[in-house]
């Protein structure tokens, strides 16, 4: 695969990240804000940025119109609505799971309108204002209510996470089925329908970039003893390993697509972005597991800086080209 058409790739995704960054500050963020204030709900800045940014960038941008590549269209005004709030009250939801010991039958109820709004606490309250203006974006596809307990459902179940004797394959599990699952919702979310081989793909995108999100999490996961992939591994070659099968597997479903191979190529290097900002963080992790040994869950007391990625360096900018062009060759 030509290298040279990478750094063209990653401007198209900047063209992508700035149109929806544009729609959300002008159109999610005052309706979020308007939900809030209804609710008495104060957004921390942290929040905010996983809300107004994060979050849509990467539902949007690196799936929702990646997935669209081989329907040979791109995404309508109501699936980026809806999928934009989609994510917001995803992470809500985990919220909610995570944080305030709801139950998923109680959020399923809570998502169908059938708990007293008066005597829910300020995110629920907010969560319940976030879905009314989700369900006005128009039709959901048949099905996504089932999705949705299942990507729920893989959320309750995480918190074996916690548990100090998970191990590697058990900790991979839960983070592939929590990525794939979440991916599939995306899915369910665009207009028309998926065969069950482009399912599949989805589904993979969705491991790679939890794998991903996990590696880059690192840091918080050991100070929080959230046991994931990278942190159960024995090394980061194990992990690095673990995950260039998994990046192989996506590239394997991509060529058995009835599609041409022109459109295979362009869907592989769209979707490489994610695995290659993984690699990039395994490399700096080979440096510091070669200075200060391993195995990754005993690196808790390691100064922050050293397990954290900086992106935005040129020397990085660099590297994503060569990992994009690894990855596709997979």
């Amino acid at each position: 695969m030509d290298i040279i058409h990478f750094p063209f790739v990653g401007i198209n995704y900047g063209v992508r990240m700035l149109k929806q960054y544009q729609y959300v500050q002008s159109t999610i963020k005052p309706l979020i804000l308007d939900c809030c204030e209804k609710a008495s709900f104060s957004l921390t800045k942290q929040h905010a940025r996983e809300l107004f940014r994060t979050y849509p960038l990467y539902t949007v941008c690196c799936n929702a119109e990646n997935f669209l590549l081989f329907k040979g269209r791109k995404i309508n005004a109501n699936e980026r609505k809806r999928i934009t709030l989609g994510g917001i009250m995803a992470s809500l939801s985990d919220e909610l799971l995570d944080e305030d010991s709801w139950s998923l039958d109680d959020l399923i109820l809570l998502l169908n309108d059938k708990k007293v709004f008066s005597e829910l606490s300020a995110r629920a309250q907010l969560l319940v204002l976030i879905n009314e203006a989700f369900k006005s974006t128009g039709y959901i596809n048949e099905g996504y209510l089932d999705q949705l307990q299942k990507a729920f459902l893989v959320q309750a179940n995480s918190a074996i996470q916690f548990k100090n004797d998970i191990s590697f394959q058990e900790a991979a599990s839960i983070t592939k089925d929590k990525g794939g699952q979440a991916n599939l919702l995306i899915g369910y979310l665009l207009d028309g329908k998926f065969s069950e081989l482009e399912n599949k793909f989805i589904y993979q995108t969705g491991v790679l970039g939890q794998l991903m999100d996990d590696i880059y999490d690192i840091y918080e996961d050991l100070q929080q003893n959230i046991h994931t992939a990278i942190t159960k591994s024995k090394s980061i070659d194990e992990m690095e390993n673990f995950f260039t099968n998994e990046c192989r597997l996506m590239n394997d479903l991509v060529r058995q697509m009835p599609l041409s191979k022109k459109l295979q190529n362009r869907l592989i290097r769209y979707t490489t972005f994610i695995p290659a900002c993984a690699f990039i963080a395994l490399e700096q992790f080979k440096k510091v597991e070669k200075q200060y040994g391993g195995p990754p869950s005993s690196w808790k007391s390691l100064p922050r800086k050293l397990l954290i990625v900086d992106m935005e360096k040129f020397s990085n900018d660099i590297k994503m080209v060569k990992y994009c062009n690894y990855c596709a060759q997979l």
